[in-house]
């Protein structure tokens, strides 16, 4: 598990929590150009660049973890377009892929609910996945150069 040698101030719970909430919500408002999601937290993360670890890693790792959820929903929107305007049939993979990907998106949300609310509590909640590397991330910038 990741530790911090200190307490995070009340600022860099609520910058850590809001960087899972812009997620959800450019998710949600977004939908229809899911690249948006990820320019969101993108530019989230370069106005907190330079704060402390505990507000990049939660930055860092809502942008890492938007990426697959961004790509599945990116081939669906297309998959979509594509049927709707080339008169192409619904076929059984195109519902499956679609309930698959409505499943990665309310998973995803679950996650990040639960992300931002542990984050608010000043913790360092690590996805799977995601967390080691937004966790290698934050530490190989840290580290000095010679």
């Amino acid at each position: 598990m990741y530790e911090l040698s200190y307490m995070p101030s009340e600022s860099e719970k609520e910058n850590a929590s809001n960087a899972y909430i812009i997620t959800m919500m450019t998710v949600t408002l977004g939908l229809p150009f899911p690249i948006l999601n990820l320019f969101a937290c993108i530019g989230f993360y370069f106005l907190i660049r330079k704060k402390t670890p505990f507000t990049k890693f939660h930055s860092l790792q809502a942008i890492t973890s938007q990426i697959p959820v961004i790509l599945m929903n990116s081939a669906a929107i297309i998959w979509t377009i594509s049927i709707l305007f080339h008169k192409a049939s619904i076929s059984n993979d195109f519902i499956s892929y679609v309930i698959t990907v409505v499943i990665f998106n309310v998973i995803d949300i679950a996650y990040n609910i639960v992300a931002a609310m542990k984050a608010r509590k000043g913790l360092l909640y690590s996805y799977a996945l995601f967390g080691p590397l937004s966790w290698t991330l934050i530490k190989d910038k840290s580290k000095p150069h010679v």
